[in-house]
This record gives structure tokens, C-alpha cells and sequence, in this order.
């Protein structure tokens, strides 16, 4: 008979177990269905994928997650459409949780047959218990992504027309407000608030910026700083480094996500980096560098209209470095 304390660590390796297996199943079904990995992280230690395929540390956290942050493969995207790039996203979420699930259901079955330990088969069941609770979840997640009026289903609406290269100045998208839906999710309204800014931004509607930033600003100081949260972290350096200039808020927002950013070496992250450095830093020499730096891997980021917009930012930052 296991003792209490016994079942107690068995349900914490079993977790970390099942957090393993969900990541080994992202990584070998996502290439098939259009996605690659963008960056993982086992028990707090967090690795990027960079252009020259390989992956290199970023930073540790201090906690005991497995994650794996997914993304659309740009080089298979554009044979795809819309529909097939969220059915794919979605069929590949469910897989990671079905198949551990089955898997470790079976193992439990084979091991009680063959008369193993009672450890193992605790183990076995554990690893089941936590599959089909990720499974549960991920259904739930789907069908609400699904919902036609759900905010997260526009979202993807807005960001399969970005994809598609409708200009972002021409989205016309509408505010939470708009949309009748003051208190999401925060999850759920950072991925809104992001493209919303962005929106705004590119459509030079800097009034309605400006007040969408000031009302929302402990939401935004709040939110945590991990991966999730990290294209809304680069907006806001973005704009309190380039569209409202400001010194103190500027260098707060470099310091929680300096790690990322030194280890992003994507366009965006270039380009956020010069104009921290052209306006907080008053340093051009830098800023034109990483224009350059920038400007020889835009072809790598992203697609549609997202990439142009990129390269006219780019733009604007060499340009105003060499004024």
C-alpha cells in the first residue's frame, strides 16, 4: 500500500511527466500540420528558435512549467488557407492531448493486466488523469475560439486578413466596447488590445491611441511577463519609444523584457530596439545598426500585410537616424 506522502510526490512527477509528453507531441506533429516550434521552456529555462534553425537560451524563470510556444510556419503558410491554417492549429492541439491521453490509459490497462507494481500503475493513472484534464481544457478552449461571438474568433478573424495582406490601417477594427464586451478574459484581452493599438497606430489615429493606452495602463503594467504576453510587451515599448516619446516609461518597459528582446532576432525586435536607441538613448549610430540589422531579416518575418508594415517602420527608423 503507498503511503500518502508517497501518492503526493508521484502526483507531482506524474504531472511534470504529462507536461513532457504534450511537449515531445508538439514538437514531432506541428512541421505536419503547418506549425513549428517558436520557443520552449523546461522548468523555467527558456530556449528560442533563431534564423539559423538552432535554439539558444534566453533566461530562467523560477518555476517548474514545460511549455512549448507554437507558431504558423511562414515558409507553409502561404500554401495555406485560413480555414485549414485554424484546423490544422486545431486538430494539433488536440492530438497533444489525446494521444498521451490514450497512450498512458493503455499503459495503466497493460500494467494492471501483467500484474505491475502498484507504483507504476498509481503513475500510469495520474499521467491519464492529467491528459484528459488538458484535453477538457483544450476542447473548451476550441469551442469558444470557435464561437462567432467570441472575441477570440474575431481576433483570428482580424489576423487572417492581416495574413491575407489587407493593409492594417484598413481593418476598421472595433474596440471591446464595440464589440459588447468590456471585461474579457485578460488573456483574452491582450491579444484584442494588441491588435486594436496596432490598428490604431497604422491607421494614425493617435488621439484614440493615446486614451487606449491611459485607460488600460495598470491592466498593461499588470500583466506578467511571460511568453504569452510578449508582442504586447513589444508594443508597448514601441510606443512609449517612438509614438509618445517617454523617457521613464520607455526604460521600465526595456527592463521587463530586455532578455527576450537581446535574444529576439526577428525585424520587429530590431527595429524596437533602434528606436529605443535613437530617441531614449539619443544614440543614431546604434539605431542605424539595428536598421540594418533589421532590414536583412524582414523577408523572414512574418507575412502579409504584417511584413510590410514591418519594412515601412523600417523605413521610418533609417530615415529618422540619419536626420
Amino acid at each position: 500500500m503507498l503511503s500518502f506522502l508517497l501518492k503526493l510526490i508521484l502526483v507531482f512527477v506524474s504531472y511534470i511527466i504529462s507536461q513532457l509528453i504534450y511537449c515531445a507531441f508538439e514538437v514531432m506533429l506541428s512541421p505536419l500540420l503547418g506549425y513549428k516550434v517558436q520557443s520552449y521552456q523546461i522548468f523555467g529555462f527558456m530556449y528560442e528558435l533563431q534564423h539559423d534553425g538552432r535554439f539558444r537560451f534566453i533566461r530562467r524563470q523560477p518555476n517548474l512549467s514545460c511549455l512549448c510556444h507554437l507558431v504558423i510556419d511562414n515558409r507553409k503558410a502561404d500554401k495555406y488557407s485560413q480555414d485549414r491554417i485554424t484546423r490544422n492549429g486545431n486538430i494539433l492541439l488536440i492530438l497533444c492531448a489525446v494521444i498521451p491521453f490514450m497512450l498512458s490509459g493503455g499503459a495503466c490497462e497493460l500494467a494492471y493486466v501483467i500484474g505491475s507494481h502498484e507504483l507504476l500503475i498509481f503513475t500510469f493513472i495520474c499521467i491519464a488523469i492529467f491528459s484528459l484534464i488538458k484535453l477538457v481544457i483544450t476542447i473548451v478552449i476550441i469551442g469558444k475560439a470557435s464561437s462567432k461571438d467570441s472575441i477570440l474568433n474575431y481576433c483570428e478573424q482580424i489576423k487572417a486578413r492581416i495574413r491575407s495582406g489587407e493593409p492594417i490601417e484598413h481593418l476598421e477594427m472595433k474596440s471591446l466596447e464595440e464589440l459588447g464586451a468590456s471585461e474579457p478574459k485578460p488573456f483574452v484581452k491582450a491579444i484584442h488590445l494588441e491588435l486594436y493599438a496596432t490598428y490604431l497606430e497604422a491607421s494614425e489615429q493617435y488621439d484614440k491611441l493615446s486614451v487606449l493606452m491611459s485607460d488600460n495602463e495598470d491592466f498593461l503594467n499588470a500583466l506578467p511577463n511571460i511568453r504569452s504576453y510578449m508582442f504586447m510587451r513589444y508594443f508597448i515599448l514601441n510606443y512609449y519609444s517612438r509614438v509618445n516619446v517617454d523617457y521613464t516609461k520607455a526604460v521600465e518597459a526595456y527592463k521587463k523584457i530586455e532578455d527576450m528582446l537581446l535574444a529576439d532576432q526577428d525585424a520587429n525586435a530590431y527595429r524596437i530596439r533602434g528606436f529605443y536607441a535613437l530617441n531614449i538613448l539619443n544614440d543614431k549610430d546604434t539605431a542605424l545598426e539595428f536598421a540594418n540589422q533589421a532590414n536583412s531579416v524582414v523577408d523572414h518575418f512574418s507575412i502579409g500585410s504584417e511584413r510590410e508594415y514591418e519594412k515601412m517602420l523600417i523605413h521610418k527608423l533609417f530615415e529618422e537616424s540619419q536626420t
